[in-house]
């Protein structure tokens, strides 16, 4: 840990904590493309603003199949099979950059 966190500021980030019941959502950036998971404790189970949180940017009936989002999308995490495209959210790095660069405005953030 000592070359990952070198200083006293950056091993802040290991300080240990207690949670008993809640969710959350882990990012492994060692994989290519990036793996992502959530995961819920001590029987906690999400809302409808939970897993909107999750997902935070989704691609609705506006799309028009421009594939627009190739050059910006760093995971080329968007399936474009149909239309509308459909957002991988398990490889989803939540960088927004599909929402700003869509010329429609058919991704939108929850």
């Amino acid at each position: 840990m000592a070359s990952i966190y070198p200083n006293d500021v950056s091993r802040q980030a290991l300080v240990v904590f207690r949670m008993t019941k809640g969710s959350g959502e882990f990012f492994d950036l060692s994989t290519s493309p990036i793996t992502r998971a959530s995961f819920e404790i001590g029987g906690y189970t999400p809302d409808e603003n939970d897993l909107n949180q999750a997902e935070p940017y989704f691609i609705t009936g506006a799309c028009i199949g421009c594939k627009a989002y190739l050059a910006v999308c760093p995971q080329n995490c968007i399936e474009h099979d149909s239309l509308p495209y459909v957002i991988d959210q398990k490889h989803c790095l939540h960088c927004g950059n599909c929402y700003a660069d869509c010329p429609v405005h058919a991704v939108i953030k929850r």
